[in-house]
């Protein structure tokens, strides 16, 4: 599916490469939708099994409940993170190594890059490709933890512009900046709900000691929060580290 994209999108510069991929994408996710006969779509496919034992099945063994979801996430945890660090390894060795220098290159000057004899439309379909199987584990490990699939539930916000964010925060063309930047997103993301659930009940109390009524609909309020944050984040990382938290550090030869 990536190699196809890549060969309709990868002719386009800038900003009309994002728009069409992003266009692609929905087509993709519509089609995956509505396609009953091959994906099952609203009908979702569950449930989708762990590679480590279930809460339940470690119940099943005497482990307390509260237990039980404490090792199953433990146990899956260490997988992810297992993946993330092979993966992290892989990309980090091919960035330092020829391949890297040349991408890097097509990257900055392609029309430099391509009178030195390099094929840049190859090259480019070649790092698409690799994006696009990235994502695809990713993808994989999200659908094996929630134990569900369900194309009508991935929504842009949450599974696009989430990860935009990661990464212009932590810093494009950085493998650490990126890594730094989902972490700090996420915990960002995942905290910006119940604090702002707080802050909405202490301002209903007051309110309602006013005599001005309560806040309505706190819930839901507060997490419409969640994408205020991550403007206000977005915002003061371009402001202040355009080029992200951590930037990208090229070493070249003295």
């Amino acid at each position: 599916v990536a190699f196809i994209i890549g060969k309709i999108c990868l002719g386009l510069r800038t900003d009309y490469l994002a728009i069409a991929t992003i266009g692609i994408s929905e087509i993709v996710r519509a089609l995956l939708k509505n396609m009953d006969w091959l994906t099952r779509g609203t009908l979702t496919v569950s449930p989708m099994p762990w590679p480590v034992d279930l809460p339940q099945e470690l119940q099943t063994h005497g482990v307390a409940i509260n237990d039980s979801f404490v090792q199953a996430r433990l146990g899956f945890l260490a997988i992810v993170v297992v993946i993330v660090a092979i993966a992290f390894f892989l990309v980090q060795r091919a960035y330092g190594g020829p391949w890297g220098r040349m991408m890097r290159s097509i990257r900055d000057n392609h029309i430099a890059a391509a009178s030195m004899g390099k094929n840049v439309k190859q090259r480019q379909l070649e790092i698409f490709v690799l994006g696009s199987v990235l994502m695809g584990i990713g993808g994989a490990i999200l659908v094996t933890f929630g134990q569900i699939y369900d194309p009508g539930s991935y929504q842009p916000i949450n599974h696009t512009f989430l990860l935009w964010v990661m990464i212009i925060v932590g810093g494009a063309g950085n493998n650490w900046g990126a890594v730094f930047g989902a972490l700090l997103i996420y915990i960002a993301w995942m905290i910006s709900d119940p604090v702002a659930q707080a802050i909405f009940n202490t301002i209903s109390q007051w309110t309602t000691d006013l005599g001005w009524g309560a806040i309505p609909e706190i819930q839901s309020r507060a997490s419409q929060m969640r994408v205020l944050v991550l403007g206000v984040v977005i915002t003061i990382a371009l402001r202040f580290a355009p080029r992200g938290l951590i930037p990208e550090m090229v070493r070249r030869s003295p």
